[in-house]
């Protein structure tokens, strides 16, 4: 709120249990493939495990593009 951001602009990554509120409660919830089945069932994507690196590959998918000014 602080800096006008809306909850449906935020993107959440998660990779376990204590992660399902944060990624139900964001814009656009990404779970790593090796996250359990009830997280994935609440995220808008899934992005490769933490083993190979799918939080660098979601960021660079979405925020770095965003930089660049390409879509995703």
């Amino acid at each position: 709120q602080m800096l006008g951001i809306s909850m449906q602009e935020t993107m959440a990554i998660g990779n376990y249990y204590n992660d399902l509120d944060m990624i139900r409660a964001a814009g656009w919830g990404v779970v790593v493939a090796n996250a359990p089945q009830i997280l994935h069932e609440a995220a808008d994507e899934v992005t490769a495990s933490n083993n190979e690196e799918g939080v660098r590959l979601i960021l660079e998918k979405y925020v770095l593009a965003l930089q660049r000014g390409v879509k995703a």
